[in-house]
């Protein structure tokens, strides 16, 4: 048995008469990019009312990202978010970002760059 494991993969071996099932995930295509993934996301959910109905101008809103031991690609993901939040009249000065580090201690600048991006 051949399972993947980050960017490699676990090698094993299981014997016949212990084997019920094998069962493998369906072929999906990826995603064009993050950023228009979450766009998309955001104004067709796969059920409930897109991001229009709970935002509105003047409104606060906090934006939480995992931290530096998650591979999201939290960068364009937050862009997404602001971008809509932008378009409808929510001003980036009324947006906060913060970390969900749990019991990791809080990612430093150069971290939170990297996770977020250059721009951030």
């Amino acid at each position: 048995m051949k399972l993947p494991y980050g960017d490699d993969e676990i090698q094993f071996e299981i014997g016949q008469s212990r084997l019920i099932d094998k069962l493998v995930p369906r072929e999906t295509p990826a995603a064009k990019t993050p950023y228009d993934s979450t766009r998309i996301a955001l104004n067709h959910p796969v059920d409930g009312n897109g991001l229009h109905a709970f935002v509105r101008k003047g409104c606060t809103v906090i934006i939480i990202v995992d931290d530096y031991t998650r591979p999201t690609s939290a960068g364009p993901i937050c862009r997404a978010i602001l971008d809509e939040l932008n378009s409808r009249g929510i001003d980036d000065s009324h947006v906060t970002v913060i970390t969900a580090s749990g019991l990791h201690r809080p990612m430093n600048e150069i971290e939170l760059r990297v996770k977020l991006g250059p721009d951030s």
